[in-house]
């Protein structure tokens, strides 16, 4: 009986996670009310205060359900690397680049920026949660080439993946501003990248 709760209480969850997308894609954040989306999952308002305390908290919801996705498929990355170091970071990079902007409109990742310096202790927290578990699966990559010995052995892992996050971090924002328009974004992070990487790698350094 108690699994069977669950699995309501979960599937419950998602119709209005699921509303919310649709709505917020739709009606803008602004102009969806936790009425229409309480309608749209055929819930009371109640029940989706039950679930989230806020719209922000929600939003905050939708981002941990997005990023779960996003350092799934980053897995699969880590764990079979084929190429170049720095190719292979950019790849794990537009995967999270790529349906972060699909998930997320750029007036919807402002609002959660918003949300995480308002809310520090709260909002602000969760999201550098999710940030670290990306610049965690950096590192992992970072690690795999050092033991192969094509990046070189002396560089500090962590400083590295803070290095490269933070470099994907101010392009993003770059772009959520609208100096960076979508078409050129893969090619800024690429050659970003790329450009960084060239005095860590072993092979450079022999030559």
């Amino acid at each position: 009986m108690a699994g069977l709760r669950e699995k309501k209480k979960l599937r419950t969850q998602n119709d209005i996670l699921d509303a919310a997308v649709r709505l917020f894609a739709e009606k803008s954040y602004d102009g969806a009310t936790i009425e229409d989306i309480a309608g749209l999952a055929e819930v009371g308002v109640g029940t989706v205060y039950n679930y989230f305390s806020s719209k922000r908290g929600l939003l905050l919801a939708l981002m941990a359900r997005k990023t779960e996705h996003v350092i799934e498929l980053g897995s699969e990355i880590v764990e079979n690397p084929e190429g170049p170091p720095e190719e292979v970071i950019c790849t794990l990079l537009w995967t999270y680049t790529e349906n972060m902007i699909k998930a997320f409109d750029k007036k919807l990742i402002r609002e959660l920026m918003v949300a995480a310096f308002s809310e520090p202790d709260s909002m602000g927290r969760e999201l550098s949660k999710f940030d670290y578990m990306l610049i965690g699966q950096v590192g992992s990559l970072v690690g795999k080439y050092q033991d192969l010995e094509i990046l070189r052995k002396d560089l500090p892992q962590e400083k590295v993946s803070l290095i490269v996050y933070s470099i994907w971090g101010t392009i993003m924002m770059i772009y959520i501003e609208g100096f960076i328009e979508s078409g050129k974004l893969k090619e800024e992070i690429y050659s970003s990248i790329n450009l960084v990487f060239q005095p860590w790698k072993v092979e450079e350094q022999e030559q």
